[in-house]
């Protein structure tokens, strides 16, 4: 959670039909010290604190409106995402 793993951006649109979901696949890179850390705290306690920010646009009739993203957890190698 206080070192960067990666980052991505899904450059492309995609629609999601009223009352309907998708799953959305983003393109990550990692860095060799993100992914050493997050190692390091897997073997020695076995989870990781993990947070996602960012930002996505939805267009509607009236615009585009923009909103942040900012999301916590914990991955456990007994339990997984939490």
């Amino acid at each position: 959670d206080s070192i960067k793993l990666g980052e991505g951006e899904l450059g492309e649109r995609f629609v999601v039909q009223e009352k309907d979901s998708s799953l959305v696949r983003l393109p990550v890179r990692f860095t060799y010290a993100g992914l050493g850390a997050a190692g390091r705290a897997l073997v020695t306690s076995g989870t990781v604190n993990y947070r996602v920010r960012g930002d996505f646009t939805v267009g509607t009739p009236l615009g585009n409106f923009t909103r942040p993203y900012d999301r916590t957890g914990r991955y456990s190698s007994v339990a997984g995402n939490r």
